[in-house]
């Protein structure tokens, strides 16, 4: 490094002007430097403080929709509960309607009949029911007793509940005395069966048939 040689205090003073002046140039351009960086990093805050508010703006509002979103569906679960409960007592009570209503249609027809029954002696079988139950049970290929008895299939339940709808429509015997000369069944047992074959001679033209023929042939055995 090269000495540098102060001869004299002029020299000495301008040589301290000189150092001084450099210094406080560099001095006030790091001081220049600092305050556009602190310029800068404050814009920049600001900056990122508004879009740090934008998004905590956005947020709440994205909550807001969120929170009327999930009124909306507590609202129509209720309704839908509300409707299912409907629904369900709706249903409930049409199954108890019809319920009394077979019921009542069952009883009512047993006190119209009630007067007939008790002119009927109760263990002499008239002679038309039992016509009838041979007739249909030959016709089907079973036995009267299987038509009497407890069997549940559908060999013996079909002429079974045929032999009823006749003795019910040919013969005009009430529900109950009718129960009785099938095995002792119950009047509303009777009244499904007679109900049964209603509905299948709308439906099986086959079965309409067959049970016409078997009309015929009682019509038959009555002159006989």
């Amino acid at each position: 490094m090269r000495a540098i040689e102060i001869t004299g205090d002029q020299e000495f003073e301008a040589l301290t002007r000189a150092l001084a002046s450099e210094y406080k140039k560099h001095h006030n351009n790091n001081i220049g430097a600092i305050n556009l960086l602190k310029r800068v990093s404050r814009n920049r805050l600001i900056n990122d403080v508004a879009s740090l508010r934008q998004e905590v703006a956005d947020l709440k509002a994205d909550v807001a929709d969120l929170n009327v979103g999930l009124q909306q569906l507590r609202a129509a679960l209720e309704r839908s509960k509300r409707w299912l409960e409907v629904s369900r007592l709706a249903s409930a009570t049409q199954g108890l309607a019809a319920a009394i209503s077979r019921h009542d249609e069952a009883d009512v027809m047993t006190r119209q009949d009630s007067i007939s029954a008790a002119e009927q002696p109760p263990n002499k079988l008239p002679p038309r029911i039992e016509l009838i139950q041979h007739i249909v049970a030959r016709h089907y290929g079973v036995s009267r007793n299987d038509i009497l008895s407890q069997r549940r299939t559908a060999a013996v339940v079909l002429p079974r509940h045929i032999a009823m709808y006749l003795a019910r429509t040919e013969a005009a015997l009430p529900l109950p005395q009718i129960g009785r000369y099938f095995g002792n069944r119950d009047h509303t047992t009777v009244l499904h069966a007679v109900r049964r074959i209603e509905a299948l001679i709308e439906t099986a033209p086959m079965l309409a048939v067959a049970i016409e023929a078997i009309r015929k042939e009682l019509a038959e055995g009555q002159h006989q």
